[in-house]
């Protein structure tokens, strides 16, 4: 986390912060461990061969506890290694800037199904606008909805509004650091729980997502689904033992960081990871395999079209319902999605009246939406017939209107047909 606001969360709590890596420092790349055979810097005088690399099929217990830990290791030694190497090579993060619980709640229902980057564009904005919870709990759904613009899966800002609402109204405006307290918001699962408790409040409280679950079920060589009940409980013990064993917020972040850039899915980068030589997965020639899902499934594939229809200064669109999946967004006219209600000539002729051909196509894009990959056509009605479609009016697209994701693609296609043609 960056940045120097102060935590809008009554007095801060005393943390162990990990100290920043000077410019230009990383931890030595592949090539330089395969041809020097040198240690990479964040090693330093932490590793030793004696240590690190014990006799195939050793197993060692933590004294605390008597878990298993990966051979040769315990879970203090485990977390020194980890620790030295996120000091070098962590990324540098808006919300790694404080130990604002607010902060750090936002950038974890933003990181959710969120390339980072999208959130490392959208996370200072959003706190601008909305510096605390009562800020956020204040605001209308139209202008959180604008401010989450961008960054997709509209359902989470609204529970993030519902969770902020809930902390105004019981709690005072101040985040809870009592974990049952806070599982009691709206929108704060185990996962955002655990993230919040460890990194704003360093206590030793677990935040397991992919990253974190692919990690350790290499390092253990968990040959089973990572989301049933018997990895679950060995994935989950295993983190309770390490976060004894350093500041909790520093090694939180690390294990998520370890798995978004060195343990990644398919191929792991092994060479440079902290836990190298000690990991079961990589010694016995299945780290790539792990972790252990069932096969996602085929997703469905479809095809629909939206038309834009000009005329009374605006485009055609209409608001979508509180049933819907981008409820309360506003989306161009056509036969839907993620399902379609019908092919697209079947529509236009249906509601206007004209022929597929008559529209113009301005082009396509692809798009997901839950299991659902689709190819959208964008298409121009040059005239129409009087027809009045239910629940639609004509709406300004440059307004302040919170457009679905799909409809600004959309609209970015015509924008850039009409910029091209303007200046011929």
């Amino acid at each position: 986390m960056t940045g120097g606001r102060t935590p809008g969360n009554g007095p801060s709590t005393p943390v162990r912060r990990i100290p920043r890596a000077a410019p230009g420092i990383r931890a030595e790349g592949d090539a330089d461990l395969q041809s020097s055979g040198k240690e990479p810097a964040w090693r330093g005088r932490i590793a030793r061969e004696g240590d690190l690399a014990p006799e195939r099929g050793s197993r060692r217990e933590s004294k605390a506890e008597g878990r298993e830990t990966p051979p040769g290791e315990d879970p203090a030694r485990l977390a020194e290694e980890l620790l030295a190497w996120y000091r070098v090579e962590r990324r540098d993060l808006p919300w790694r800037g404080d130990r604002d619980p607010w902060s750090i709640w936002v950038s974890e229902v933003m990181l959710q199904q969120t390339r980072v980057e999208a959130v490392r564009e959208r996370h200072p904005a959003f706190l601008e606008r909305f510096p605390d919870p009562g800020s956020l709990a204040a605001g209308t759904e139209a202008e959180v909805l604008k401010a989450w613009e961008g960054l997709g899966y509209y359902r989470r800002a609204r529970l993030l509004r519902e969770g902020a609402r809930r902390v105004q109204e019981d709690f005072g405006g101040r985040i809870p650091r009592d974990p049952d307290a806070l599982a009691s918001i709206p929108g704060i699962g185990p996962y955002t729980k655990g993230a919040i408790l460890a990194i704003a409040f360093d206590l030793p409280e677990p935040a397991i997502d992919g990253n974190v679950e692919r990690v350790v079920s290499r390092l253990l060589a968990i040959r089973t689904d990572p989301r049933k009940a018997p990895a679950r409980k060995r994935i989950r013990e295993f983190c309770e033992d390490l976060l004894r064993h350093g500041a909790p917020g520093d090694l939180v972040q690390a294990l998520m960081e370890l798995g978004a850039l060195r343990c990644k899915p398919g191929t792991p980068l092994c060479p440079g990871c902290p836990w190298n030589r000690p990991c079961l997965g990589r010694r016995e020639g299945i780290a790539g395999d792990l972790p252990r899902r069932p096969p996602r499934p085929r997703p469905h594939e479809v095809r629909t079209a939206l038309f834009l229809v000009p005329g009374e200064g605006g485009l055609l669109a209409r608001r979508l319902p509180a049933s819907a999946i981008n409820a309360g967004q506003w989306t161009l006219p056509g036969p839907g999605m993620p399902k379609a209600e019908s092919p697209p000539g079947s529509w236009i002729r249906k509601n206007f009246g004209i022929r597929l051909e008559d529209c113009p196509r301005l082009g396509t894009f692809r798009h997901a939406i839950t299991n659902h990959r689709i190819e959208v056509e964008v298409r121009v009605v040059p005239r129409s017939t009087g027809a009045r479609l239910p629940g639609h009016r004509f709406l300004d697209p440059g307004g302040k209107a919170v457009w679905t994701t799909a409809s600004r693609k959309a609209l970015k296609i015509f924008a850039d047909r009409y910029d091209r043609e303007s200046s011929r």
